[in-house]
């Protein structure tokens, strides 16, 4: 069962006059990835710390399991798990040292080498839990930052740039991973990261961040629908200024030469019909080709948007 278990409300952050987070907003439930994509000096990194009580919010509040972080941060921050970017982990330790010390500061874990082989069973790296960690790859090192996290078996996991110094090969793995963490312990999960097509396959919302602001928070389920959207189809044709000239005026559509292409906004079901049109004014058509939108395209349009609205009002 979904419930409740991040709620972030009205959270601005200022500092030395300056505004780092404004008027933050949002919630997050059981068995849930919210991720939190941005620019640098977005205020990620800083939303991400205050979330974990390590900054305290100018005003608003935040709400772990009904704890405040400010007002009850003892029992609000035993809720949370955090692997940050700059998360301690001994390299001159092996994995089951680092773990066992920081096992050392909960009180609520009864058999501790019990949970620990537990976990590294669950993780995939048993196999190298008593090397030292500075002959970890960067995957196994992540997967101990995250075994950290989760010793005190958390309601909130909270991920940094989880694939950050990750090769292309290891990041389906650790996104894969993540998933099982999920369905396994039913956690809530926030995120954050720049590997834009990685959190549109990862997350369940996404968060787009800039300049201290969350300008949209769009579902999985928005993403794919703005995608499809923005789907355009190029027609190659011998004439394009003439026969977008044609499309236009004659059957009131919005299409634009560019280069030796017609590109318009269709649905492909009515590719054919276009087609016809074009021939019937004897424009010969050589190719058609689909060219599908990308989160990265939707991203990019909302921080113009923002962008060009900072300099309106002067930002």
């Amino acid at each position: 069962m979904e419930t409740k278990v991040l709620t972030v409300e009205n959270v601005s952050k200022t500092q030395n006059d300056k505004v780092i987070l404004r008027q933050i907003s949002f919630q997050v439930k059981s068995g849930e990835i919210f991720g939190i994509v941005g620019p640098e000096n977005s205020g990620k990194s800083t939303l991400i710390n205050t979330i974990c009580g390590a900054i305290l919010p100018t005003t608003g509040h935040i709400e772990i399991c009904g704890k405040n972080i400010v007002d009850e941060f003892e029992s609000a921050i035993e809720y949370v798990g955090g692997a940050l970017e700059n998360s301690n982990v001994y390299t001159n330790m092996s994995g089951i040292q680092n773990l066992r010390y920081y096992a050392g500061f909960y009180d609520n874990i009864g058999k501790k080498n019990e949970r620990i082989e537990s976990l590294a069973k669950f993780l995939e790296i048993e196999d190298c839990l008593h090397d030292l960690v500075k002959h970890y790859s960067d995957d196994k090192k992540q997967k101990i930052v995250i075994a950290q996290a989760l010793l005190h078996f958390p309601s909130v996991l909270i991920l940094d740039e989880p694939t950050k110094n990750l090769e292309e090969q290891n990041i389906e793995g650790m996104r894969n991973f993540l998933k099982k963490v999920i369905k396994k312990y039913n956690i809530a999960v926030v995120v954050a990261s720049k590997n834009l097509s990685e959190m549109q396959i990862l997350c369940d919302k996404i968060a787009v961040m800039d300049k201290g602001e969350i300008l949209d928070v769009m579902t999985s389920e928005d993403i794919k629908n703005g995608i499809k959207a923005g789907q355009k189809v190029a027609f190659k044709v011998n004439y394009p200024n003439f026969g977008a000239k044609i499309l236009r005026e004659k059957f009131k559509l919005n299409p634009y030469a560019v280069g030796t292409e017609i590109l318009l906004k269709i649905p492909e079901k009515d590719i054919q019909k276009v087609s016809g049109y074009l021939t019937k004014y004897n424009i010969a058509i050589f190719g058609t080709r689909v060219i599908e939108k990308t989160f990265e395209d939707i991203y990019t349009s909302i921080i113009r948007k923002n962008a060009k609205k900072s300099q309106l009002i002067g930002e």
